[in-house]
């Protein structure tokens, strides 16, 4: 276990969440910079690294990073790796490549991501949705 990287993911994590309006930019781009860093240095963060925590966080400043869709691209990418070997969370993966999809105008797979009024964005096949939310551990849309 990584202890120090756990920690400082962890911490970046809970800055952004403390950030006011004023300083959740430069927050988030911060914590873009470290990310980037870590991931180049050393691919996504594993759970068995930094922890369910430190993994959550890393996904977290992936999942708030929405003033850089290169980066979330690939970040997209180095969490979809460390999934397939069990080192990120399935439903990670769901949240983060609905957004990315999102974000590039595209429909996404999942459907995790609404609108402010809370109604989902556009979903590719949405008689899927619920198999492949499914798939990823997420319960359906329509429980009914």
């Amino acid at each position: 276990m990584d202890e120090v990287l756990r920690s400082q993911l962890v911490e970046r994590k809970e800055r952004a969440r403390r950030a006011g309006p004023a300083a959740a930019h430069a927050t988030a781009s911060d914590n873009v910079a470290f990310l980037r860093g870590v991931l180049l240095a050393r691919g996504w963060p594993h759970r068995s690294v930094v922890g369910e925590d430190g993994a959550e966080a890393a996904w977290l400043i992936a999942l708030n990073a929405d003033h850089d869709p290169e980066f979330q691209r690939a970040a997209l990418s180095e969490l979809e790796q460390a999934a397939a070997i069990g080192e990120a969370s399935p439903a990670h993966v769901a949240y983060l490549a609905d957004r990315v999809a999102v974000n590039e105008g595209l429909p996404q797979r999942y459907g995790t991501s609404r609108t402010p009024e809370g109604v989902p964005h556009p979903i590719d096949d949405p008689t899927l949705v619920d198999k492949r939310r499914a798939e990823v551990g997420l319960s359906p849309l329509d429980p009914g």
